[in-house]
């Protein structure tokens, strides 16, 4: 085989690899389970269950519930039901990363409720 009909056949092996690297960045899975944080007055725990529920802790008496949803690296909050003034009557979706036990998220677009958007993004969340 000469050279130049080798170079094709390279250039689609490289092509592959890079759609499967791809592929398999994008279905990194969200691992779900228990995250906590601290604001330096309370101790805060998001769980996030198999069946989509949310459940927030604070100092380790249940405090807030939602949902959420995962497609591909986006997580979205659904609405959150809370005490008076801590709940969030519209969903948001944050961009997820999860590396070295820790969780982090971006903003993706916006979340007009504070009480969850300032500790999302405010606070450091490791596995718990």
């Amino acid at each position: 085989m000469s050279s130049t009909h080798r170079r094709p056949v390279i250039l689609v092996g490289i092509l592959a690899l890079v759609v499967l690297l791809g592929a398999a960045v994008q279905t990194s899975k969200f691992p779900g389970g228990t995250f906590k944080a601290n604001n330096g007055s309370n101790d805060i725990a998001l769980t996030f269950d198999s069946t989509g529920a949310l459940k927030v802790f604070v100092d380790n008496q249940s405090f807030s519930q939602g949902t959420w949803q995962v497609k591909a690296d986006t997580l979205t909050f659904g609405t959150v039901t809370g005490p008076e003034g801590y709940s969030c009557n519209s969903a948001a979706s944050y961009l997820w990363k999860f590396a070295d036990t820790r969780l982090s998220f971006t903003l993706v677009g916006m979340d007009d409720c504070s009480t969850r958007r300032d500790p999302i993004l405010g606070l450091t969340w490791t596995r718990g």
